[in-house]
Formats: structure tokens, C-alpha cells, sequence
């Protein structure tokens, strides 16, 4: 210990500046000091600050100098693998080690403060924990999505810029390819109080964040971690290892107990990933609050941009500035960036999963022709057994790859069967097949990218009208069949209304399958559900069936408040009489003259949206405020319903503060209506101008085909 006082001291005395790769640094002053570093506040010759972590190898014995300048590159080779992935990663500019002086350096975006500097041993209020817990899961999400394990996340290692939190200090990180695997650690290595049951069993796992992340909660709202009392180190070991039960003192927040459970489960197994924390009530509680908020201002507020502020961050500058033109940009068509890169990953294997059963389809067509497998009628009671097959199987990841298997020889089977009607096709035509390939690869295409660009759950609505389409023309087909004598005009109809049909799917299913995988459903085979909500697991079930009583308690404290609260005012108790339904004036409803029963007003609720970071978090937590729970209770809402309310009384009283209810209602519009507005999106008409185009051409023949067919005709 003393060797690495002595490095540290000779250090500062005899540096007043370090160069990192060619780049001058003068240090200031010492932020704080571990056992292997210190770090200390720079400043670069354009006058912007750093953090510079300093590594002194030469205080370890010569046996692990090794070992210890092997974790410095490790540790920078993967700041730099994460730099942009996300908000929640410290960024790292520059880093060098230094052989003479067996010294390494580390330079790093300064922070100011970590979470332990702001917690200080004491629980914090609802509304910093919530936005810290917030934080946290990101950073939990951001890490699997990189496919990184931290093992060693606690409140020293989560530092605060500019009001987002980061994680730092990635010594004991490492790669993980498969998010349900374990790494076996030769060495016990971490922090006691927030290491999980199975580290000290040697393995680690995505897992193990998690439970540091609950430990991390539980300190939040207990001002203590859960083996709080054990003094003995071995002893502390032994008890987290044994997996003794966790005391939880009780809640009033039934969501914020339950979630602390949920983390603290001893079992890794049966531990939640990080994207079903994202999903937890108490977690998306705050992103429903701001995209509740955002659609009460969303024709108060001038946006120019295509996509929302809360949807599309990536389009703000620093200063809040849109990045966005209102004017159509090529380069649009291939920016996903308003996707997670989760989500991104998790399309690849959609679309890969289409490729490889087409492909097998292909082949199934393809075989027959030369002789092999020509048994179109067995393929298709084999295609009908495999499919029931499919659909009984419970899709989760340990069944993926065998449900991935039966979809393929389902697609086998099936091109099986079509092989007679291709190859009828290829003899009397073979451009038919090409035109027709050609046709609807362009079509998929087009309107995937529409579905993937346009603003998320735009089309989702298509749901009702394409199920209500598909019933209309099986009837429409029936009725050929039997009624109509098989007439051409109504076969015509049926053809050209499944396009139509064939065309809606595709934007409905690629936004279906883009908001499931938001709520956590990676699954690519997951074809049968047609829901949004994310209840596809057995252990979502097992665990829901746990706390039964939950929501039930949830529901009853709500009921308890909307009674307690006042009641309302004679005037607002006859809307036919004082109150007409029509929209009041913005000035009106906006301004601070405006008399109700809710203590803010949309002048309030549009400063607050205005603000981001730091600002955004003093603002939310002021006494104006009172943080999200603050902001519901003014609000007359709960964080179940959102700003919509079955009472009509309540919502009468809303319609009194703002004029209009909090959540705009929908107008009912025809198929037509919506048709027509479908059409004043740019990037679909584009689009659908292409398909149109590739229509058009498939009907286009060459000159010297038509007068091949006039010889024929004359002959």
C-alpha cells in the first residue's frame, strides 16, 4: 500500500501535464483514488475538461503487472467497442499505456458526482428514484444489447453527466454472446454488497447485473443494501452464497416492492432480463407519463419534424435544436436510427428467418421438376401436421430454433405441392414466374421500408379493416363457388382485393413485430400471436400468478383517491348548461387565468416538455412539481389509464380545465377517409408510386414479342 502511495505522490509532484497519444493535458486536482487508479480532472489545450484515470502497475508485484496491464487494454478495448451505443456508456477519447513508465492512462468524459455522492446512506424520494431506476434499466438494456457483462455495478461505478446517468469503471467486464449463458470466473472478484448468489459460485451472467441493479433499488428505498448489519467480510460472503432470504419492509407501492423482488431472486434462473425490467409497471410508468403528455400538447406545440421528440431523440442537437427538414431526404430510407439497436438485431433475424424459409420453399418447388419428391398430395397433409405442430409448440427461446426448424419444413412441404402449379406456369409462360418474383419482392419491399419509416404505430390500426378484408373475400370466394356459377368479375375482385390485402399485412405485421420486440419479444418465429401486450412466456404467467394480488391492490388504492379527492363544482356538474363541448381558444385554455380544479396548466405542462437532461430532472423535482406522482395526483390520473377516464364526470371536469378531454378521442373515419390520408404521407407515396410502376411494367412486352405473336397468330 505504501508503494502505491509512494507512485501516486511522486506523480503529482512530478507532473503538472501528461501527453496522451500526442495530445497535452494539464492536471488540476484529484477526484478520487481506488486501488488499482486515480483519477484526476485535466483539461486539454481548447480549455474542455477530462476525467484521466491513472493506472500505477508499478505498485503490484512483478508476477501480476501482467495480469493487471492485461485488464487496462481489455477494459479499453471495450469502452471502445461501446463508445455511441448509447447515452448511458461513459465515452472514452483517448487512452495509452506507457512501458517506460509502466503507467496507463484513461482519458474520460468528467462526470459530477457519482449515485453513492447524491444517495449519501440515505433513501431518496419517489420521484429521483424513479428517474434513477429509469436510468438504470437502460443502462441494464444497452449492456445486453452489446452483449456485455458489467460484474460490477453499484452506485460508486454510476456517475452523473449532465443529469443522465453512466456507467464507468469496466475493469471486470466481458463479452457474452448468448444472453441465457454463464461464465465460469476463476477468481471471485466484485464488490460483496451487490454481488448475486452465483458469483460466488464462480458464475456470471447478464443475470448478475440485474441483481446489482435490485440491490442498487433496494439501497434507493431502504437507505440500506439487504445484508446490511454483517460486518464480517467472510461472513457477508456466506450468507449471499447460502442464499439467505431478503427482508423486505412493506411498501405502499405494491409496482416498486415487486420489481425489488423480482431482482432479488436467488435463483438467477428465474431472475428477470433486463428487457422484462424495461417493461415492469413501475419502470414504463414514467415513459407512459411523458408520451401521455406529449399527445396532450401535441397541437399546442409547433413541431416540423416527421417523427416525436420522446420517439426520435437522435434528431434533437445539444441544444434542442431539430436536426430534421421538413423536406423529403433520400438518405431517410436508410436510417433506422429511431429503432433500438436491440430491435435492429432483432429484425435481421425476422427478415433472415423469411429468407431461409423461401429459400427452402424454392427448393421444394424445385426438386419435383428433376424428379425428386414429386409427392405434391402427401406434402400437403405433411404441410397441414407439420403446422398444427408449429402452433401447439409454447414459442419461447428454448423452443425457438425447433420451431425455426418445423417453419422450415412446413415451407418445404408447401413448395412441394405448388411445384405442379409453377411448373404449368413455366410452360405455358416462363416470364410469369419472373414477373410475378419480381413483382412482389418490390412490393415487400416498399412497404416494409413504409412500416419501418413512417411514425411508429401508425398502422397498427389496419388490424380490424384487413381481418374484416380477409372475411370478405373468403365469403366472396364461397359464393363464386356456389352461387355465382364461377364468375370471372367476382374471381377478379377476389384477386385484386387480396393485393390490396397482401399489401396492408405487410405494414400492419412489420410494425406488429417492431412494438413487440419494444415490450421485449425477441422471438422471430413468434407468428401465431396477433397481440401487443408481451404475456407469451410461462414464467411471465408463473411470476404474474405469484403477486395476484397486485393489480387488484393497485386498483383499490386508486379508487381510494379518486373518492378522497373533491368533489366537483356545481358548474362542472351540469356540462349542458355551463359548459358547451366545443374546443375552447389555446389562450384560454393555456393561460394562467384559467380557474379549475387542476393545479396545472398546459403553459406548465409545455415549459416542462421543453426541457431536457439536468434541467429537465431540477424542474420534475421541484416543489412546483413534486416529480411524476406529483404531476399524476394534479392531474386527476393514475398511471394504469393513463390521461383517459371512464367517468364521464371526470372527464367533464377536463374538459372544463382544458377544453377538450387529455388524451384526444379518435374521430370515427371510413375506410376511405383514412385512405385519403394515408396519401398525404410522402415517403408512402413515393413508395407507392414504385409499386404502381412495377405493376405497370408487368404488363409491358417487347416489340419483337408482339410481332412473334402476330406470325404466330397469321401462321
Amino acid at each position: 500500500m505504501g508503494l502505491g502511495s509512494s507512485a501516486r505522490n511522486n506523480f503529482l509532484s512530478s507532473k503538472s501535464s501528461i501527453v496522451v497519444r500526442g495530445r497535452k493535458y494539464r492536471i488540476l486536482d484529484t477526484i478520487g483514488q481506488g486501488g488499482e487508479a486515480t483519477v484526476y480532472r485535466c483539461q486539454d489545450k481548447s480549455g474542455f475538461q477530462h476525467a484521466v484515470k491513472v493506472f500505477y502497475f508499478s505498485q503490484f508485484s512483478p508476477a501480476q503487472v501482467r495480469h493487471r496491464i492485461d485488464g487496462f487494454n481489455k477494459e479499453a478495448r471495450i469502452l471502445t467497442y461501446l463508445r455511441g451505443r448509447s447515452p448511458h456508456f461513459i465515452h472514452l477519447v483517448d487512452y495509452e499505456y506507457r512501458p517506460k513508465e509502466n503507467i496507463g492512462y484513461m482519458i474520460m468524459e468528467l462526470g459530477h458526482g457519482s449515485l453513492r455522492q447524491y444517495m449519501q446512506g440515505m433513501p431518496l424520494n419517489e420521484p429521483l428514484r424513479q428517474t434513477y431506476w429509469q436510468q438504470i434499466v437502460n443502462i441494464l438494456t444497452a449492456l445486453q444489447d452489446a452483449r456485455v457483462v458489467h460484474a460490477d455495478i453499484k452506485p460508486e461505478n454510476l456517475i452523473l453527466v449532465n443529469g443522465i446517468l453512466k456507467i464507468t469503471d469496466l475493469s471486470l467486464a466481458f463479452r457474452l454472446n448468448s444472453p441465457n449463458a454463464a461464465v465460469r470466473q476463476p477468481m471471485i472478484r466484485g464488490t460483496i454488497d451487490y454481488m448475486a448468489p452465483e458469483v460466488f459460485s464462480h458464475k456470471t451472467s447478464f443475470k448478475s447485473d440485474v441483481w446489482s441493479a435490485g440491490v442498487i433499488l433496494y439501497e434507493m428505498t431502504y437507505g440500506r443494501p439487504p445484508y446490511f448489519g454483517l460486518f464480517d467480510r467472510h461472513e457477508k460472503m456466506e450468507v449471499i452464497a447460502r442464499m439467505t432470504p431478503i427482508n423486505f419492509p412493506p411498501l405502499d407501492d405494491l409496482y416498486l416492492l415487486d420489481i425489488m423482488q423480482q431482482c432479488l431472486i436467488l435463483d438467477a434462473r428465474f431472475r428477470p432480463s433486463a428487457y422484462h425490467l424495461l417493461n415492469h409497471p413501475y419502470t414504463s410508468i414514467y415513459i407512459l407519463f411523458i408520451l401521455d403528455f406529449e399527445s396532450i400538447l401535441l397541437d399546442k406545440m409547433s413541431q416540423t419534424s416527421a417523427f416525436s421528440r420522446f420517439e426520435n431523440a437522435n434528431q434533437f442537437r445539444p441544444d434542442g435544436k431539430s436536426t430534421t427538414s421538413d423536406r423529403f431526404n433520400l438518405e431517410t430510407l436508410f436510417n433506422f436510427s429511431t429503432l433500438q439497436p436491440r430491435v435492429q438485431t432483432h429484425l435481421k433475424n425476422v427478415y433472415t428467418c423469411l429468407l431461409i424459409t423461401t429459400v427452402c420453399a424454392a427448393l421444394g418447388v424445385y426438386l419435383p421438376m428433376i424428379g425428386w419428391l414429386n409427392y405434391p398430395r402427401l406434402a400437403v397433409f405433411a404441410s397441414i401436421i407439420t403446422s398444427i405442430w408449429l402452433f401447439t409448440i409454447d414459442l419461447n427461446a428454448r423452443t425457438q430454433i425447433k420451431c425455426f426448424g418445423l417453419m422450415s419444413v412446413t415451407a418445404l412441404f408447401i413448395g412441394i405441392y405448388l411445384s405442379p402449379l409453377i411448373n404449368l406456369a413455366i410452360n405455358v409462360d416462363p416470364q410469369i414466374v419472373i414477373t410475378a418474383f419480381l413483382l412482389t419482392t418490390t412490393i415487400f419491399i416498399c412497404f416494409t421500408l413504409s412500416a419501418l419509416l413512417t411514425r411508429k404505430r401508425t398502422y397498427l390500426y389496419l388490424g380490424g379493416l384487413l381481418g374484416t378484408g380477409t372475411s370478405v373475400m373468403i365469403i366472396l370466394s364461397l359464393m363464386n363457388v356456389f352461387g355465382f356459377g364461377q364468375s370471372q368479375l367476382i374471381f377478379n375482385i377476389n384477386l385484386y382485393l387480396d393485393l390490396f390485402i397482401a399489401c396492408g399485412y405487410i405494414l400492419y405485421d412489420t410494425q406488429l413485430i417492431v412494438q413487440r420486440a419494444v415490450q421485449g419479444d425477441m422471438n422471430y418465429v413468434n407468428t401465431k400471436k396477433v397481440r401487443i401486450d408481451n404475456n407469451n412466456s410461462k414464467k411471465n404467467r408463473s411470476s404474474t400468478a405469484s403477486h395476484p394480488s397486485l393489480v387488484d391492490e393497485t386498483e383499490k388504492q386508486m379508487e381510494m383517491k379518486l373518492i378522497e379527492s373533491s368533489p366537483p363544482s356545481p358548474e362542472i356538474r351540469q356540462p349542458e348548461k355551463q359548459m358547451p363541448f366545443r374546443k375552447k381558444s389555446s389562450a384560454k385554455t393555456s393561460g394562467e387565468g384559467d380557474s379549475s380544479m387542476f393545479d396545472l396548466t398546459l403553459d406548465q405542462l409545455k415549459e416542462l416538455m421543453e426541457l431536457r437532461g439536468k434541467e429537465l430532472l431540477e424542474k420534475l423535482n421541484s416543489s412546483t412539481y413534486n416529480g411524476v406522482k406529483g404531476i399524476l395526483e394534479k392531474l386527476k390520473v393514475d398511471g394504469n389509464q393513463g390521461l383517459d377516464s371512464s367517468s364521464q364526470e371526470d372527464l367533464e371536469q377536463r374538459r372544463a380545465a382544458y377544453g377538450r378531454n387529455e388524451i384526444p378521442p379518435k374521430p370515427m373515419k371510413s375506410f376511405f377517409r383514412l385512405c385519403w390520408d394515408a396519401l398525404h404521407d410522402m415517403l408512402l407515396i413515393i413508395l407507392l408510386v414504385c409499386a404502381v410502376v412495377s405493376i405497370g411494367l408487368s404488363f409491358y412486352k417487347p416489340p419483337h414479342e408482339a410481332d412473334h405473336v402476330n406470325e404466330d397468330e397469321r401462321t
